[in-house]
C-alpha cells in the first residue's frame, strides 16, 4: 500500500507542475492517471479471481474512453497493473472474497465477462 501512496504523490506532484501551465491539460492528464489506475485494478484481478476477460470488450472499452493520440496512458496502466498485481498476493481471504465480487460485478457491467 505505502507504493500506491508513494506513486499517487508523484502522480499530483506532475499535476502541479502541469496545472500551473494549462489546467485544461492537468484536468485531462488526472482522468488518464485515473482510469489507468482503476482499469489496471480491474485487469489485475483477471486471473487473481480467476476471470476470463472478453478481449474484444476490453478492446471497445478502450476506444470508447481513451483518446488514440494519448500517449500516456498504456505507461500509466502497465504502472497500475503492476502495483495491484503486487498488493493482491497480500490480501487476506475475507479480502479477496470483497474484492473478487466488486471485480466480477464490474466486469459483467463493462462486458468483460459474460
Amino acid at each position: 500500500m505505502r507504493s500506491r501512496t508513494r506513486i499517487t504523490g508523484v502522480c499530483f506532484a506532475i499535476l502541479l507542475g502541469i496545472s500551473a501551465n494549462n489546467p485544461t491539460q492537468a484536468q485531462d492528464e488526472f482522468k488518464t492517471i485515473q482510469l489507468a489506475q482503476n482499469l489496471g485494478t480491474l485487469l489485475a484481478a483477471e486471473q487473481y479471481c480467476e476471470l476470463v476477460y472478453n478481449q474484444k470488450a476490453i478492446s471497445i472499452f478502450i476506444d470508447e474512453n481513451i483518446s488514440a493520440e494519448d500517449l500516456s496512458f498504456p505507461g500509466h496502466l502497465e504502472g497500475a497493473t503492476t502495483l495491484s498485481k503486487f498488493t493482491l498476493d497480500q490480501k487476506s481471504g475475507s479480502e479477496k472474497t470483497a474484492h473478487c465480487s466488486q471485480v466480477e460485478r464490474l466486469a459483467t457491467f463493462y462486458k468483460f465477462v459474460e
